[in-house]
């Protein structure tokens, strides 16, 4: 497992002894990827198997309402199951791990248990996934990570 203390961003040139390559993660890739193996095949945490069934579920009563006030509005097919090309979106990863996500597993809790038991793995998950999307894509100063503030401190929940 790596810790802090030993991760390494930077190796030296191939060709330049006196010049280094630096590295940065690209968090959009990740969360895609994150997104991915959660899709396909779902996520073991302590609490359980995380998995996109429940939401899957909670997507398709949402949509089975003819009100035009819905838990999940922009929670679709593409969101919960994406093809190839929709698996390049960024803005699809972000939807799945959403608030509009956790109220439709908590509105229709009931029905999805009886399907597919209990959500708790997946609720976590997607409030986990939440909480880190929030601490590393602010849109303003304000809310940017900084040393010892609130998001530095869910980016190492996360971790942990």
């Amino acid at each position: 497992m790596a810790r802090k203390g030993n991760t390494v961003c930077r190796r030296q040139h191939p060709t330049d002894p006196e010049r280094f390559l630096h590295f940065i993660s690209d968090f959009p890739h990740l969360l895609k990827c994150v997104r991915n193996t959660f899709v396909r095949t779902g996520v073991k945490l302590p609490e359980g198997h995380a998995s996109v069934d429940p939401i899957d579920c909670a997507r398709k009563i949402d949509e089975q309402h003819d009100t035009t006030l819905k838990a999940m509005p922009h929670i679709s097919k593409s969101v919960v199951h994406p093809n190839g090309f929709e698996k390049m979106r960024v803005n699809y990863a972000v939807r799945l791990y959403s608030d509009e996500v956790l109220r439709g597993l908590f509105l229709y809790n009931a029905t999805i248990e009886e399907k597919h038991g209990s959500t708790a793995a997946t609720v976590s998950f997607v409030e986990r996934m939440r909480r880190l999307i929030e601490a590393m894509t602010s849109r303003c100063s304000s809310g940017a990570l900084k040393p010892g503030g609130m998001h530095e401190k869910c980016i190492q929940n996360f971790l942990t």
